[in-house]
C-alpha cells in the first residue's frame, strides 16, 4: 500500500488501502498483543490509519467506506 501511494499520491484508493493495512496490522497480527504492552504502538498505528484515511477522504469525499473507517477510529 505504501508503494501504491508513492507511485500515485493522488489515488484515493491507495490511501484507503494504506489506512486499512495499518488497521489490520494493529488488529490482526502480533501487534495486537504488543500494543497492550506498549500503548504508544497502538496510538501510532491509529494515527497512521487516520492520516491515510483522511487523505483518502479528501481526495474522494463521496467514498462511504473511507468515512465508515474514519468514524470508527474517531469513536
Amino acid at each position: 500500500a505504501r508503494r501504491a501511494v508513492a507511485a500515485d499520491p493522488l489515488d484515493p484508493a491507495a490511501h484507503h488501502l494504506l489506512g486499512e493495512a495499518y488497521l489490520r496490522l494493529l488488529g490482526g497480527t502480533r501487534e495486537r498483543a504488543w500494543a497492550r504492552a506498549v500503548p504508544a504502538l497502538a496510538q501510532l498505528r491509529r494515527v497512521q490509519a487516520v492520516t491515510a484515511l483522511d487523505r483518502a477522504a479528501a481526495l474522494a469525499p463521496r467514498r462511504a467506506a473511507t468515512h465508515t473507517l474514519l468514524g470508527g477510529l474517531y469513536l
